[in-house]
């Protein structure tokens, strides 16, 4: 099953389920639930709030021009997030393969499980990185305990971090 959702000017709020589901607004926030497990996710806007909570999805990729991004993912297989000007904010409790998350100028916040071990690779012009997790630096490579998936994190002008889930 299949969905596709556009908006030139307006929010959406919608349940999707299924193989494929593409979600996208010119002008107007976006809230996504995905219930069960979804091949492939996509949600774009160019400008407004994207909030986007899934159950399983295999695929996600969520990109905002202008707007604060929220994810929040029980478990998620490939995981892009990108925004030029936002707040990037993502929950996952599982992750299975690549995370790639990037903003041009705004935070990005990473809250993963206490007892979750990953490699965080961080870039950034003029931005900070910390993290709650005991890690060990290697240049611009932060291993938490036996390292894991990487999670691929760039800023421009935007700080990053990586918390434990409370």
């Amino acid at each position: 099953k299949n969905i596709k959702i556009d908006s030139a000017s307006g929010g959406i709020e919608t349940t999707v389920s299924g193989e494929y589901a593409e979600v996208s607004s010119a002008s107007g926030a976006i809230t996504v639930k995905a219930q069960g497990t979804v091949n492939e996710l996509k949600a774009e806007s160019t400008s407004g709030k994207i909030d986007v909570t899934t159950d399983e999805v295999k695929t996600l990729t969520v990109e905002s021009t202008s707007g604060e991004v929220s994810v929040k993912a029980k478990k998620a297989g490939k995981l892009t997030v990108s925004t030029t000007s936002g707040r990037i904010k993502t929950e996952i409790d599982e992750i299975e393969n690549a995370v790639k998350i990037s903003s041009t100028s705004g935070r990005i916040s990473i809250v993963l499980p206490e007892n979750t071990d990953f490699t965080a690779v961080f870039s950034s012009t003029s931005g900070k990185f910390d993290s709650d997790f005991a890690l060990v630096k290697s240049g611009n490579e932060y291993k938490a305990g036996n390292g894991g998936g990487k999670n691929n994190i760039s800023t421009t002008s935007g700080d990053a971090s990586i918390s434990k889930k409370q």
